[in-house]
């Protein structure tokens, strides 16, 4: 039999897969391909290296890294542009007609928000120290397969794709540059090329298609939201566990060590509720 695991997206509220994950962990139920978007896909590479311990602390100590701490220059930049734009405004020509002020105005909106996008409102440096610390990119298992959930960031006359990338065949010095695109919300962290697979109208926050594709007969999803649609299949060959939170995990930044616990001991009961 050919087992999988879903982990979708959500912030803070991942810590409620460690939980999931460690009482399954516990049953003995290992896993031949995870497919992760954002922080589930940060959650996949901890499952796959199948250290329950170090993915517990992981997560307790995320808050002590500053993981949400403000990017001060990226602020900073911003503040600079709505200046020039506010100083822009009071100096503007004004016989300038109708369309050419909302002409102007739009490129000065484009520009601000390229700023925004770049840099982030929050640094990316301490996940990235934490990674570093935590994952042996040249020593990954080479079983299970992990799928990475990203979108294609926002281009000009380009419309957003998802993509599931198979990060366990992707170089070694390129994984962590990958991790992080994965979990790139838009304007809140600074991004590339690739964002945020769980996008809204664009990605895939629940990103069970791989493991479809893989065959699975098999495959757990931990989901993060009570509300949330759960999968079904019709294959009789094939059998979706959906494992659903039983209350609202509250806020997708809420990486406070009390809160961590609490979804992570909240994960372990619902879990072990939902498969007895």
């Amino acid at each position: 039999m050919k087992t999988g695991l879903v982990l979708d997206g959500g912030g803070a509220k991942g810590a409620y897969q460690i939980g999931a994950w460690k009482y399954l962990y516990e049953q003995g139920i290992k896993f031949d391909a995870i497919s992760g978007t954002s922080v589930g896909g940060l959650n996949a590479m901890l499952v796959a290296q199948n250290k329950i311990e170090d993915a517990d602390r992981i997560w307790l100590e995320l808050d002590k890294h500053g993981i949400t701490k403000l990017n001060k220059e990226a602020i900073l930049k911003l503040l600079k542009e709505l200046f020039k734009i506010s100083l822009a405004e009071l100096i503007s020509p004004s016989e300038l007609g109708y369309l050419s002020k909302v002409i102007l105005r739009g490129q000065r909106f484009t520009n601000t928000l390229g700023i925004v996008k770049k840099n982030g409102m929050i640094g990316t440096e301490p996940l990235i120290s934490l990674l570093d610390k935590n994952v042996d990119y040249f020593n990954l298992p080479n079983s299970p397969n992990i799928y990475l959930t990203m979108v294609e960031s926002f281009r000009k006359g380009i419309l957003p794709k998802k993509f599931y990338e198979n990060i366990s065949k992707v170089d070694p010095y390129l994984k962590r540059d990958h991790l992080i695109a994965t979990c790139a919300i838009p304007l809140l962290f600074s991004s590339g090329r690739m964002v945020d697979g769980g996008i809204p109208g664009f990605g895939d926050n629940s990103p069970i298609k791989p493991l479809i594709d893989e065959k699975c007969d098999r495959i757990y999803v931990i989901h993060l939201s009570p509300k949330v649609k759960e999968h079904t299949s019709n294959d009789p060959n094939m059998e979706i566990i959906n494992i659903t939170p039983s209350e609202d995990l509250g806020k997708l930044l809420d990486f406070k060590k009390n809160n961590i616990e609490k979804l992570i001991q909240l994960g372990y009961e619902d879990t072990r509720a939902q498969l007895a």
